[in-house]
Protein backbone atom coordinates (compact mmCIF):
# COMPACT_ATOMS: atom_id res chain seq x y z
CA UNK A 1 0.00 0.00 0.00
CA UNK A 2 3.06 2.32 0.74
CA UNK A 3 4.64 1.62 -2.25
CA UNK A 4 1.13 2.51 -4.05
CA UNK A 5 0.87 5.82 -2.22
CA UNK A 6 4.93 6.23 -3.25
CA UNK A 7 3.82 6.32 -6.87
CA UNK A 8 0.56 7.93 -6.57
CA UNK A 9 1.90 11.22 -5.32
CA UNK A 10 5.62 11.70 -6.21
CA UNK A 11 4.89 14.79 -4.91
CA UNK A 12 4.41 14.48 -1.25
CA UNK A 13 7.46 13.24 0.74
CA UNK A 14 6.90 9.93 2.51
CA UNK A 15 9.03 8.20 5.34
CA UNK A 16 7.63 5.00 6.39
CA UNK A 17 9.28 2.78 9.28
CA UNK A 18 8.77 -1.28 9.91
CA UNK A 19 9.71 -2.44 13.26
CA UNK A 20 11.83 0.46 13.72
CA UNK A 21 13.89 -0.18 10.44
CA UNK A 22 13.09 3.18 7.90
CA UNK A 23 11.59 1.01 4.63
CA UNK A 24 10.55 3.81 2.07
CA UNK A 25 11.99 7.89 2.04
CA UNK A 26 10.85 9.86 -0.43
CA UNK A 27 11.64 14.30 -0.84
CA UNK A 28 8.36 15.06 -2.93
CA UNK A 29 10.20 16.85 -5.46
CA UNK A 30 7.37 15.50 -7.60
CA UNK A 31 9.86 13.25 -10.17
CA UNK A 32 7.53 9.64 -10.29
CA UNK A 33 11.49 8.19 -11.82
CA UNK A 34 12.90 9.22 -8.36
CA UNK A 35 9.45 7.82 -6.69
CA UNK A 36 10.25 4.68 -8.88
CA UNK A 37 13.78 4.36 -7.67
CA UNK A 38 12.60 4.41 -4.22
CA UNK A 39 10.37 1.24 -4.81
CA UNK A 40 12.14 -0.76 -6.71
CA UNK A 41 16.20 0.54 -6.28
CA UNK A 42 18.68 0.73 -8.53
CA UNK A 43 18.35 -2.40 -10.65
CA UNK A 44 14.92 -2.01 -11.76
CA UNK A 45 15.49 2.33 -12.76
CA UNK A 46 18.16 1.04 -14.97
CA UNK A 47 16.29 -1.09 -17.44
CA UNK A 48 12.60 1.39 -17.56
CA UNK A 49 12.36 3.71 -20.28
CA UNK A 50 9.55 6.69 -20.40
CA UNK A 51 6.38 6.42 -21.70
CA UNK A 52 4.43 9.91 -22.81
CA UNK A 53 1.54 10.42 -25.14
CA UNK A 54 -1.37 12.73 -25.21
CA UNK A 55 -4.61 12.88 -27.73
CA UNK A 56 -6.49 15.34 -26.27
CA UNK A 57 -9.00 12.26 -24.99
CA UNK A 58 -6.82 10.80 -21.97
CA UNK A 59 -3.07 11.69 -21.12
CA UNK A 60 -0.40 8.55 -20.46
CA UNK A 61 2.82 9.12 -18.33
CA UNK A 62 5.09 7.14 -17.06
CA UNK A 63 7.89 4.03 -17.39
CA UNK A 64 7.94 1.01 -19.14
CA UNK A 65 10.66 -1.86 -18.12
CA UNK A 66 12.84 -3.70 -20.70
CA UNK A 67 12.14 -6.91 -21.74
CA UNK A 68 15.23 -8.57 -19.65
CA UNK A 69 13.48 -7.12 -15.98
CA UNK A 70 9.96 -8.83 -17.07
CA UNK A 71 8.51 -10.89 -14.33
CA UNK A 72 6.11 -14.14 -13.85
CA UNK A 73 3.80 -12.73 -11.94
CA UNK A 74 1.68 -8.72 -12.15
CA UNK A 75 3.27 -7.50 -8.85
CA UNK A 76 5.36 -5.21 -10.51
CA UNK A 77 2.49 -3.91 -12.74
CA UNK A 78 1.12 -0.16 -11.80
CA UNK A 79 -1.66 1.58 -13.27
CA UNK A 80 -2.80 5.20 -11.90
CA UNK A 81 -6.01 6.54 -13.03
CA UNK A 82 -6.17 10.50 -11.84
CA UNK A 83 -3.60 10.15 -9.09
CA UNK A 84 -5.34 6.73 -7.84
CA UNK A 85 -4.10 3.31 -7.84
CA UNK A 86 -6.64 1.00 -9.84
CA UNK A 87 -6.66 -2.33 -11.78
CA UNK A 88 -7.38 -2.99 -15.42
CA UNK A 89 -6.90 -6.33 -17.01
CA UNK A 90 -7.45 -4.86 -20.48
CA UNK A 91 -5.41 -1.59 -19.33
CA UNK A 92 -2.31 -4.65 -18.53
CA UNK A 93 -3.18 -6.97 -21.67
CA UNK A 94 -2.71 -3.47 -23.90
CA UNK A 95 0.78 -3.19 -22.57
CA UNK A 96 1.63 -6.47 -23.11
CA UNK A 97 0.83 -6.68 -26.55
CA UNK A 98 2.63 -3.75 -27.09
CA UNK A 99 5.91 -5.78 -26.06
CA UNK A 100 4.67 -8.34 -28.81
CA UNK A 101 7.56 -11.19 -29.47
CA UNK A 102 10.05 -9.00 -26.97
CA UNK A 103 9.33 -11.04 -23.96
CA UNK A 104 8.70 -14.94 -23.86
CA UNK A 105 5.30 -16.04 -23.32
CA UNK A 106 4.28 -16.50 -19.23
CA UNK A 107 6.29 -12.96 -18.49
CA UNK A 108 4.55 -9.78 -17.59
CA UNK A 109 6.32 -6.45 -18.45
CA UNK A 110 6.94 -3.85 -15.48
CA UNK A 111 5.37 -0.52 -15.66
CA UNK A 112 4.31 2.43 -13.58
CA UNK A 113 1.48 3.97 -15.90
CA UNK A 114 -0.58 7.12 -14.70
CA UNK A 115 -3.72 7.95 -16.87
CA UNK A 116 -5.12 11.15 -16.47
CA UNK A 117 -8.82 11.38 -17.57
CA UNK A 118 -11.90 13.32 -17.81
CA UNK A 119 -13.82 12.12 -14.19
CA UNK A 120 -17.17 11.90 -16.20
CA UNK A 121 -15.20 9.21 -18.74
CA UNK A 122 -15.28 6.12 -15.96
CA UNK A 123 -17.01 5.24 -13.24
CA UNK A 124 -15.66 4.15 -9.92
CA UNK A 125 -18.50 2.35 -8.28
CA UNK A 126 -17.81 -0.65 -9.57
CA UNK A 127 -15.71 -2.72 -6.52
CA UNK A 128 -16.42 -2.52 -3.00
CA UNK A 129 -12.80 -1.71 -2.63
CA UNK A 130 -12.72 1.40 -5.74
CA UNK A 131 -9.72 -0.99 -7.33
CA UNK A 132 -11.52 -1.09 -10.50
CA UNK A 133 -13.07 1.20 -12.79
CA UNK A 134 -15.20 1.00 -15.93
CA UNK A 135 -14.17 3.40 -18.99
CA UNK A 136 -16.71 4.95 -21.13
CA UNK A 137 -14.86 4.24 -23.92
CA UNK A 138 -12.06 1.25 -22.61
CA UNK A 139 -11.36 0.23 -26.81
CA UNK A 140 -9.94 4.09 -27.32
CA UNK A 141 -7.84 3.83 -24.20
CA UNK A 142 -6.49 0.22 -24.41
CA UNK A 143 -5.69 1.52 -27.70
CA UNK A 144 -4.19 4.94 -26.96
CA UNK A 145 -1.76 2.80 -24.08
CA UNK A 146 -0.67 0.48 -27.09
CA UNK A 147 0.79 2.71 -29.18
CA UNK A 148 2.43 5.03 -26.55
CA UNK A 149 4.26 1.77 -25.22
CA UNK A 150 4.90 0.41 -28.60
CA UNK A 151 6.36 3.58 -29.99
CA UNK A 152 8.47 4.02 -26.85
CA UNK A 153 9.79 0.13 -27.14
CA UNK A 154 10.42 0.98 -30.90
CA UNK A 155 12.73 4.04 -29.64
CA UNK A 156 14.70 2.42 -27.64
CA UNK A 157 15.46 -0.16 -30.28
CA UNK A 158 16.19 2.46 -32.36
CA UNK A 159 18.82 3.93 -29.78
CA UNK A 160 20.36 0.49 -29.56
CA UNK A 161 20.44 -0.15 -33.38
CA UNK A 162 22.24 4.14 -33.43
CA UNK A 163 24.80 3.08 -30.71
CA UNK A 164 26.15 -0.06 -32.93
CA UNK A 165 25.94 2.15 -35.74
CA UNK A 166 28.88 3.86 -34.01
CA UNK A 167 30.72 1.10 -32.82
CA UNK A 168 30.30 -0.78 -36.63
CA UNK A 169 29.21 1.72 -39.35
CA UNK A 170 27.62 -0.11 -42.37
CA UNK A 171 29.77 2.06 -44.70
CA UNK A 172 33.16 1.49 -43.44
CA UNK A 173 35.37 -0.32 -45.77
CA UNK A 174 36.34 -3.36 -44.64
CA UNK A 175 40.19 -3.62 -43.70
CA UNK A 176 40.20 -7.28 -43.41
CA UNK A 177 42.02 -9.86 -45.89
CA UNK A 178 39.57 -11.87 -48.16
CA UNK A 179 41.02 -14.23 -50.44
CA UNK A 180 39.30 -14.59 -53.31
CA UNK A 181 37.88 -17.68 -54.79
CA UNK A 182 37.51 -18.94 -58.27
CA UNK A 183 34.05 -19.06 -59.22
CA UNK A 184 34.26 -22.03 -60.30
CA UNK A 185 35.46 -23.74 -57.12
CA UNK A 186 31.77 -22.36 -55.59
CA UNK A 187 29.48 -24.98 -55.48
CA UNK A 188 25.97 -23.71 -57.53
CA UNK A 189 22.42 -24.82 -56.44
CA UNK A 190 20.91 -27.61 -58.62
CA UNK A 191 17.37 -26.78 -59.36
CA UNK A 192 14.63 -29.07 -59.74
CA UNK A 193 14.59 -31.35 -62.90
CA UNK A 194 11.37 -29.99 -64.76
CA UNK A 195 10.35 -29.89 -68.56
CA UNK A 196 8.28 -27.66 -70.16
CA UNK A 197 4.99 -28.65 -71.04
CA UNK A 198 3.68 -28.66 -74.89
CA UNK A 199 1.31 -25.59 -73.61
CA UNK A 200 3.57 -23.85 -71.56
CA UNK A 201 2.42 -20.53 -71.77
CA UNK A 202 -1.13 -19.97 -70.91
CA UNK A 203 -2.95 -17.04 -71.49
CA UNK A 204 -2.26 -15.25 -68.36
CA UNK A 205 1.23 -15.26 -69.61
CA UNK A 206 2.45 -17.87 -66.90
CA UNK A 207 4.30 -20.57 -67.49
CA UNK A 208 3.43 -23.84 -66.11
CA UNK A 209 5.39 -27.11 -65.29
CA UNK A 210 5.64 -30.51 -65.58
CA UNK A 211 7.92 -33.02 -63.54
CA UNK A 212 9.67 -35.83 -65.38
CA UNK A 213 8.56 -38.02 -62.85
CA UNK A 214 4.57 -37.87 -62.43
CA UNK A 215 3.39 -37.34 -58.43
CA UNK A 216 1.77 -39.79 -56.97
CA UNK A 217 -1.56 -40.58 -57.19
CA UNK A 218 -3.47 -38.39 -54.36
CA UNK A 219 -0.72 -36.14 -53.50
CA UNK A 220 0.07 -32.39 -54.85
CA UNK A 221 -0.24 -31.06 -58.73
CA UNK A 222 2.55 -28.68 -59.52
CA UNK A 223 0.51 -25.95 -61.25
CA UNK A 224 3.12 -23.06 -61.67
CA UNK A 225 6.86 -21.32 -60.34
CA UNK A 226 6.97 -18.34 -57.63
CA UNK A 227 10.68 -17.63 -58.15
CA UNK A 228 12.60 -20.63 -57.58
CA UNK A 229 9.76 -22.08 -55.32
CA UNK A 230 6.91 -24.74 -56.90
CA UNK A 231 3.77 -23.74 -56.27
CA UNK A 232 1.47 -26.76 -55.54
CA UNK A 233 -2.24 -27.45 -54.99
CA UNK A 234 -3.61 -29.90 -53.11
CA UNK A 235 -6.23 -32.20 -55.53
CA UNK A 236 -8.15 -33.81 -52.74
CA UNK A 237 -7.35 -33.63 -48.85
CA UNK A 238 -7.94 -36.62 -46.91
CA UNK A 239 -10.90 -36.38 -44.08
CA UNK A 240 -9.82 -34.98 -40.53
CA UNK A 241 -9.59 -37.31 -37.99
CA UNK A 242 -12.29 -37.32 -34.81
CA UNK A 243 -10.17 -35.63 -31.87
CA UNK A 244 -11.65 -36.76 -28.87
CA UNK A 245 -11.06 -34.44 -26.22
CA UNK A 246 -9.62 -36.14 -22.69
CA UNK A 247 -11.85 -35.53 -19.56
CA UNK A 248 -9.03 -36.34 -16.99
CA UNK A 249 -5.98 -35.58 -17.03
CA UNK A 250 -3.72 -37.73 -18.52
CA UNK A 251 0.36 -38.54 -17.21
CA UNK A 252 3.30 -40.69 -18.46
CA UNK A 253 3.79 -41.79 -15.07
CA UNK A 254 2.23 -45.15 -14.91
CA UNK A 255 3.23 -48.62 -15.53
CA UNK A 256 2.40 -48.94 -19.39
CA UNK A 257 6.04 -48.91 -20.73
CA UNK A 258 6.93 -45.99 -22.95
CA UNK A 259 8.98 -46.31 -26.30
CA UNK A 260 10.80 -43.31 -27.63
CA UNK A 261 10.71 -43.20 -31.09
CA UNK A 262 12.44 -40.35 -32.73
CA UNK A 263 13.88 -36.61 -31.97
CA UNK A 264 12.50 -33.51 -33.50
CA UNK A 265 14.55 -30.37 -33.65
CA UNK A 266 17.50 -31.62 -31.72
CA UNK A 267 15.34 -30.87 -28.64
CA UNK A 268 11.87 -33.09 -28.48
CA UNK A 269 11.80 -36.33 -27.89
CA UNK A 270 8.82 -38.59 -29.94
CA UNK A 271 7.31 -41.00 -27.70
CA UNK A 272 4.44 -43.60 -27.72
CA UNK A 273 2.93 -45.15 -25.00
CA UNK A 274 0.24 -47.16 -25.81
CA UNK A 275 -2.18 -45.91 -28.53
CA UNK A 276 -0.98 -41.77 -27.23
CA UNK A 277 1.70 -39.51 -28.65
CA UNK A 278 3.80 -37.29 -27.07
CA UNK A 279 6.26 -34.79 -27.43
CA UNK A 280 8.37 -34.36 -24.35
CA UNK A 281 10.94 -30.70 -24.41
CA UNK A 282 14.33 -32.28 -23.42
CA UNK A 283 15.33 -29.30 -21.78
CA UNK A 284 12.37 -28.62 -19.41
CA UNK A 285 12.12 -32.66 -18.53
CA UNK A 286 15.71 -31.98 -17.43
CA UNK A 287 14.72 -28.78 -15.19
CA UNK A 288 12.38 -30.49 -13.41
CA UNK A 289 13.74 -33.90 -13.15
CA UNK A 290 16.64 -30.97 -11.17
CA UNK A 291 13.83 -29.34 -9.45
CA UNK A 292 12.67 -32.77 -7.90
CA UNK A 293 16.14 -33.82 -7.17
CA UNK A 294 16.65 -30.13 -4.97
CA UNK A 295 13.41 -30.64 -3.02
CA UNK A 296 14.01 -33.70 -2.09
CA UNK A 297 17.74 -33.16 -1.77
CA UNK A 298 18.91 -35.93 -3.49
CA UNK A 299 21.73 -34.41 -4.88
CA UNK A 300 24.57 -32.53 -3.68
CA UNK A 301 24.79 -28.71 -4.01
CA UNK A 302 27.12 -27.04 -5.32
CA UNK A 303 27.59 -23.54 -5.67
CA UNK A 304 30.14 -21.17 -7.95
CA UNK A 305 31.17 -17.71 -6.41
CA UNK A 306 30.93 -15.13 -7.91
CA UNK A 307 33.84 -12.51 -9.05
CA UNK A 308 31.87 -9.41 -7.68
CA UNK A 309 28.75 -8.91 -4.76
CA UNK A 310 25.54 -8.46 -6.76
CA UNK A 311 23.02 -5.60 -4.92
CA UNK A 312 19.31 -5.72 -5.08
CA UNK A 313 16.24 -4.27 -3.76
CA UNK A 314 13.38 -6.48 -2.82
CA UNK A 315 9.73 -5.78 -2.06
CA UNK A 316 8.27 -6.01 1.59
CA UNK A 317 6.14 -9.08 0.44
CA UNK A 318 9.86 -10.50 -0.90
CA UNK A 319 11.97 -9.64 2.09
CA UNK A 320 9.75 -11.69 4.24
CA UNK A 321 9.76 -14.34 1.82
CA UNK A 322 13.63 -14.20 2.41
CA UNK A 323 13.61 -13.59 5.64
CA UNK A 324 11.57 -16.56 6.41
CA UNK A 325 13.46 -19.33 4.63
CA UNK A 326 17.07 -17.63 4.85
CA UNK A 327 18.18 -20.52 5.92
CA UNK A 328 16.92 -23.25 3.32
CA UNK A 329 18.70 -20.43 0.85
CA UNK A 330 21.88 -20.24 2.47
CA UNK A 331 22.00 -24.22 2.66
CA UNK A 332 21.36 -23.98 -1.55
CA UNK A 333 24.65 -22.05 -1.59
CA UNK A 334 23.25 -18.46 -1.49
CA UNK A 335 25.13 -15.96 1.11
CA UNK A 336 23.16 -12.58 2.00
CA UNK A 337 24.36 -9.50 3.44
CA UNK A 338 21.89 -6.47 4.23
CA UNK A 339 22.83 -3.56 3.47
CA UNK A 340 19.41 -1.87 3.73
CA UNK A 341 16.13 -2.37 4.88
CA UNK A 342 15.07 -4.19 1.44
CA UNK A 343 18.07 -4.06 -0.31
CA UNK A 344 20.54 -7.29 0.02
CA UNK A 345 23.47 -7.94 -1.48
CA UNK A 346 24.87 -11.37 -2.80
CA UNK A 347 28.25 -12.01 -1.85
CA UNK A 348 30.99 -13.64 -4.01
Amino acid sequence: YMARMILARPDIAFRYFSDGKLVYETYGEGDLYNALYCVYGKTVAEHVIPVSMDNGYCRLTGYIGLPEISRSNRTYQTLLLNGRYIRSFAVAASVLNAYDTRIMIGKFPFFVLSLTLAPSDFDVNVHPTKLEVRFADEQRICGTVRSACKEALSGSSQHVESALEVCYPKNAPDTASVQEIPSASIPHATEPSYSASASSYSAAGRTTYTMKEPPPQNTFTKIGMSGSVPVYRVDSAPARPTIVPHTEPESLISDSPIEIIGCAFQGYWIVTRDENLYLIDQHAAHERKLFQQLSQRDISIGSQPMLLPFETRLTPSESDVLQAHLKDVTDLGYQFENIGSLTVSVLP
